[in-house]
């Protein structure tokens, strides 16, 4: 995936679900402005960028299906607006905090 995909910056959806598509560090490419996210049913792996700017405003993450692995970490504030997250069928380790 080309990274200039984070200069699209008018994007409030981002759907690649179920594309065969395969690459790490995603969420680099995430725009700052995205409202939902739908990477599913791809073979995306390594670690999930939690981290990333371009996750603050997100509503809806779903990454279900992938390889990604890590720890999934006990404080997700950057996700503080997701009402909708779907990390099912990946290698994450840890436990899943409470408030999600």
């Amino acid at each position: 995936m080309p990274s200039s995909l984070v200069l699209l910056s008018i994007l409030d959806y981002f759907y690649l679900n179920d594309n065969g598509l395969h690459g790490n560090n995603v969420s680099s490419w995430f725009p700052e402005k995205l409202a939902e996210v739908d990477l599913s049913d791809n073979l995306f792996s390594g670690p999930f960028s939690w981290e990333h700017r371009g996750l603050a405003k997100l509503e809806d993450l779903y990454i279900r299906n992938n390889f990604f692995s890590g720890t999934v970490p006990t404080d997700l504030a950057i996700l503080a607006r997701v009402q909708k997250l779907d990390i099912s069928v990946n290698f994450f380790t840890g436990t899943v905090p409470v408030f999600l």
